[in-house]
């Protein structure tokens, strides 16, 4: 009778204490929890996060920021073809990307209305407009997911344990299309 009684009472400490912190540390941190894939080969429109604002070829395409804000740990940089990017402000690293944002302005019935922004692509040919179903075909089933209700988007993303990176889709509600693309370090703030 007692081993029955023990283990009545730990299906019930199960029950109680440690699925609801598990379900807890998935809703804050979804991508902790996430089988990790390979984003080695990863970029937007051809730059990886630990490139350099800095550097020749990227000024070539992009020019001279047009906008900047300050932050604590970074500065966010507006480029043309409103692609954004977060960079180390100081030091031996100043300029090294850590963060890329295209973000997407849709007209009536989702149609993509900057041309420019819709060349950006991730390697694997994901670019704005395109749909959850095309993200999922093309970087598979290991991702997680959650909504950002402010925003109306839920997002998608993909984690790369092993090298620190994470990609994300953000998609509208109404459409399923994807509205931004991040591309980051998986540990920043």
């Amino acid at each position: 009778m007692k081993p029955l009684i023990w283990t009545a009472i730990a299906v019930f400490i199960l029950l109680l204490f440690i699925l609801p912190a598990l379900y807890l540390i998935h809703s804050w941190a979804p991508d902790k929890l996430t089988h990790s894939v390979d984003l080695s080969g990863e970029s937007i429109g051809g730059y990886t996060v630990h490139d350099s604002i800095n550097d020749a070829s990227f000024r070539r395409l992009y020019g001279n920021p047009h906008g900047k804000e300050d932050n604590e740990l970074y500065d966010y940089y507006h480029w043309k073809k409103r692609m954004e990017t977060a960079s180390i402000p100081s030091g031996h690293d100043q300029g090294s990307i850590v963060r890329f944002i295209v973000e997407g302005t849709t007209g009536s019935g989702g149609a993509y209305l900057n041309e420019f922004n819709n060349q950006l692509k991730t390697s694997k040919g994901i670019r704005l407009g395109d749909t959850e179903k095309t993200v999922l075909s093309k970087y598979g089933n290991d991702y997680y997911t959650y909504f950002d209700d402010g925003l109306d988007e839920k997002l998608i993303g993909y984690v790369d344990h092993k090298r620190g990176l994470k990609l994300e889709f953000a998609l509208t509600y109404d459409s399923c299309r994807v509205n931004r693309i991040y591309f980051e370090e998986e540990k920043i703030e």
